[in-house]
Parts: structure tokens; C-alpha cells; sequence
């Protein structure tokens, strides 16, 4: 009797089906990993056009609130209340308002020049965004201001752009305290009126 002969080899077949398999279940994984960094990219750039339209609408809704309103009994309007006019005003690409700082007012000033938006004040200034794509602040009447911005930014690695779009109403406090809107009421107005 003749003993088996076994072989530890294997086929050039064999290695060829081994090789197949591998770079299939790579590309799979490969897909997978892409796949999810795009989506890891897109939140990232979600995130950082939402925060920065949140700091340039507090840092504009801060000033803005707080900006000095004149007063002017002269002439005043029907009832005896006084007429108001605020600092807050546009001027030609942007816009300048008087704030307080501790006891007297500060001149600001928001320069637009799109994309970029600058603060200056006491002779220093600060980018607040350079990603703007849009910003348009309305006088709707003596006390409220609404601001309306879009932030724009393509993230790593893509083209298309990702963008934030987001609207404010601002109230000028130094003008209502002058009780030229009736929807503003103090507690002795409600007391006495309700």
C-alpha cells in the first residue's frame, strides 16, 4: 500500500477569489467611511454658520437695544407725548448707533462689506463674521429694528455652499421707556388699567 501524499499549498485560483473578496468587502468599507465623513463635514458646517449668525445677531441685538433714543417735547405729537429719535441709524454701507459705557455713550459702527461684517468701537475694531452672505436691518418703526442675515460657507472638500438663514425683532429700550407703544405696560399701567 501507497500512503497519501497531502499538500499544503494553495491554488493560483485560490489566491485570486481571496484577492476579489478583499477588495470588495475595502471598497464597501471605504464607501462606508466616506459616506460618513461627508455627513461628519456637513453637521460641522451646519454648526459653524448657526454660530456664527448667533454672534453677530447678539452682538447687533445688544447694541442695538441698548442705543440712545433723543426725546423732544416740542412739538409733540397727539396727547402731549414726545417724540422720539433714535441714534441708530444706516449709513452708507452699514450702520452707527451711540451705546452706552459706564456713565456716557460710545460712538459704534458696523461696516459691511460683504462677506466680511467689522464692528469698530473705541477706536478698535473686530470681525464679526466673514461668511456673510446677506444682511438687511430694517427700521419697522421709532422702537424696533428687525434684523435679517444669511451666513454662507462651503465646507472642506465640497463645492456646494452650506448656509443659515435667520431673522430677529429688536426692541430700542431708550425709546419705549417713553411709552410710545402701548403694547409695552409697566405694573402700574396694569393695575390701574386692567
Amino acid at each position: 500500500m501507497m500512503a497519501a501524499r497531502t499538500r499544503f499549498g494553495v491554488t493560483l485560483m485560490e489566491v485570486v477569489i481571496a484577492a476579489a473578496i478583499t477588495i470588495i468587502i475595502s471598497g464597501g468599507i471605504y464607501g462606508l467611511l466616506s459616506a460618513t465623513r461627508h455627513t461628519a463635514t456637513l453637521a460641522k458646517a451646519r454648526g459653524e454658520v448657526k454660530e456664527m449668525a448667533e454672534i453677530v445677531l447678539r452682538q447687533l441685538e445688544k447694541d442695538i437695544a441698548t442705543s440712545r433714543a433723543n426725546v423732544s417735547t416740542v412739538g409733540a405729537g397727539p396727547n402731549n407725548a414726545p417724540t422720539v429719535t433714535t441714534e441708530f441709524k444706516a449709513v452708507g454701507g452699514g450702520w452707527t448707533m451711540l451705546v452706552p459705557e459706564g456713565k456716557s455713550w460710545m460712538k459704534v459702527d458696523y461696516q459691511l462689506a460683504l462677506p466680511r461684517l467689522t464692528r469698530v468701537a473705541s477706536h478698535t475694531s473686530r470681525i464679526l463674521c466673514s461668511h456673510l452672505k446677506e444682511l438687511k436691518i430694517s427700521t419697522l418703526s421709532v422702537e424696533q429694528v428687525a434684523i435679517d442675515l444669511e451666513v454662507e460657507l462651503i465646507p472642506e472638500g465640497m463645492k456646494t455652499p452650506v448656509s443659515h438663514r435667520q431673522t430677529l425683532l429688536v426692541t430700542i429700550r431708550e425709546a419705549v421707556k417713553y411709552k410710545l407703544d402701548p403694547r409695552w405696560r409697566n405694573n402700574d399701567d396694569v393695575i390701574n388699567s386692567y
